[in-house]
C-alpha cells in the first residue's frame, strides 16, 4: 500500500501528540480533517475505488451473496469533506502475534520534527499522510479505513484554557432575566 498525502485542511478533535484512551485501552491516535470539497476529489476517488475493488473481490469469492457496505471514512457537508484518520497506539499484530507500539510522524511547516512539548488543537491547519486500507468485517461490511501515518502542521493552534475576557463594571453582578407567567405555545405542523 502506498502512502497518500491530503491537501491542507482544518483539524477537528486531534489526538496526534498523545493517544486517546477513552474508548480504547490500547490507545488511538486520530484526527478529523476538514478539507474544501474541490481539494478532496483525489482522496474521495481513492477511497471509493479501494472500496469498489474490495466489493468486486468479495463478489468473485462469494457469488450471489449480498455485500453489506460499511460507513464511509468521510462525509460531505456542504462545501467541505470531513475525513476520519486513525491508528492504534499499541496492540498485537494479528499475523505475527507480537505486540507493537506506534505513533504518527509529526512534522512542522519546515518539514522538521514537531516539538514534543507542543500540543495540536482543533483549528490547526494540517496535511495528513495515510494509507487507505480495505476491509470486510462481518458485522460492519466492506469498507476502507484511513490509517494515519503522520501529519505536517502548517499552522498550529495551541491552547491553554478558556479566557472569557474582562467583565465591565455594569456587568459584574448577575442580573436575572424577568420570567413571563405565560410560556408561548409551540404549534407543531402535521406531517
Amino acid at each position: 500500500m502506498s502512502i497518500k498525502i491530503t491537501e491542507i485542511g482544518t483539524a477537528e478533535f486531534p489526538y496526534l501528540t498523545a493517544p486517546d484512551y477513552q474508548f480504547s485501552p490500547e490507545g488511538k491516535y486520530q484526527v478529523k480533517l476538514v478539507v474544501p470539497k474541490d481539494k478532496a476529489k483525489a482522496d474521495i476517488e481513492l477511497i471509493n475505488n479501494t472500496i469498489a475493488s474490495r466489493v468486486a473481490k468479495e463478489c468473485q469469492s462469494k457469488p450471489g451473496n449480498e455485500i453489506k457496505k460499511a460507513p464511509l471514512p468521510y462525509e460531505v457537508v456542504g462545501d467541505v469533506v470531513r475525513f476520519k484518520f486513525h491508528c492504534k497506539a499499541s496492540g498485537i499484530n494479528s499475523k505475527t502475534g507480537k505486540s507493537f507500539t506506534q505513533k504518527p510522524v509529526i512534522k512542522d511547516a519546515k518539514d522538521k520534527l514537531f516539538p514534543e512539548d507542543k500540543q495540536i488543537w482543533s483549528g490547526s491547519k494540517l496535511k495528513v499522510a495515510y494509507e487507505c486500507v480495505p476491509y470486510n468485517v462481518s458485522g460492519t461490511g466492506v469498507g476502507a479505513t484511513l490509517r494515519l501515518k503522520g501529519c505536517q502542521v502548517v499552522e498550529l493552534v495551541e491552547g491553554s484554557g478558556v479566557s472569557f475576557g474582562e467583565i465591565e463594571d455594569n456587568q459584574s453582578e448577575y442580573q436575572g432575566l424577568p420570567m413571563d407567567d405565560k410560556i408561548p405555545e409551540i404549534k407543531q405542523e402535521a406531517n
